[in-house]
């Protein structure tokens, strides 16, 4: 009743797709038999390691203007003082152990003479009072000389100490005017401390050198030092022609000049 069709060939199956490999040269090779064992890198195809580097030399500091006046301002703590600072020192070293021993050797009691001596024994209160009095004023005959003697020595060791620093004192005020010719501001109550402090420093390390040439050496190293804390600025050039600027003759910019061009 019913029509019977030929049997169907069965359908061609499809392809099973491929075992998940493991890839090549990683970890996963040793669970994998059929697969070569990863190439293991060559220690003596890794580069060399870098040799260390030497340390370099700090570098010297730059050459500075202010180095040619470095040893104006060094003192020599060996160097003998100057006559000057003489004229502020004591005129005399006490010893006191010595001068303490040399009053104790003193007699300041004349030679009592003996009736005298004899009526203080029987209690005359007038020959007593003799005997102190001469005792009194054979001290103050004694003080009077010595104080003439030390004052003599005093005023002779000052006189030569002020012999001594005369050239350093009229070299200084020949300075301090050569000072003024070049700049009446040397002279302010501003500047005259620190000019006088710099003026003996100068005299100290040239000691040969004249008053006008310390007063030029003060005034280059003022400026050299003034350059260095406060540079001025660069003169104006013309953005054209490079050319400088005179500073007050100015004249206005005339902008069509660059369209002229």
């Amino acid at each position: 009743m019913f029509p019977t069709s030929a049997p169907q060939a069965p359908a061609p199956q499809a392809p099973q797709p491929a075992a998940p490999q493991a890839p090549t040269g990683s970890f996963m090779d040793m669970f994998n038999p059929g697969r070569p064992a990863p190439a293991m890198p060559d220690p003596s195809g890794q580069p060399a390691a870098a040799p260390p580097v030497a340390p370099t030399a700090p570098t010297a500091p730059a050459a500075s203007p202010l180095d040619t006046y470095a040893q104006v301002f060094k003192i020599d703590p060996s160097a003998p003082a100057s006559p000057q600072a003489a004229l502020t020192s004591p005129l005399f070293t006490m010893d006191n152990a010595a001068f303490e021993t040399a009053v104790g050797a003193m007699n300041f009691a004349p030679t009592v003479d003996a009736a005298l001596m004899q009526r203080i024994q029987q209690g005359d209160p007038t020959a007593l009072q003799t005997a102190l009095n001469q005792a009194t004023q054979q001290a103050f005959m004694q003080a009077v000389q010595f104080s003439q003697k030390l004052v003599e020595r005093g005023v002779g060791t000052y006189n030569d100490r002020l012999q001594g620093s005369m050239p350093d004192t009229f070299r200084s005020l020949a300075t301090k005017n050569e000072l003024q010719t070049l700049s009446p501001a040397s002279q302010h109550e501003a500047a005259r401390p620190l000019l006088d402090a710099m003026q003996q420093n100068f005299m100290r390390a040239n000691p040969a050198a004249t008053p006008a040439q310390v007063a030029q050496a003060m005034q280059g190293f003022l400026h050299t030092l003034g350059q260095q804390f406060a540079p001025q600025a660069p003169a104006p050039t013309d953005p054209r022609t490079g050319q400088l600027l005179v500073q007050g003759n100015q004249q206005p910019q005339n902008w069509a000049d660059f369209f002229n061009q």
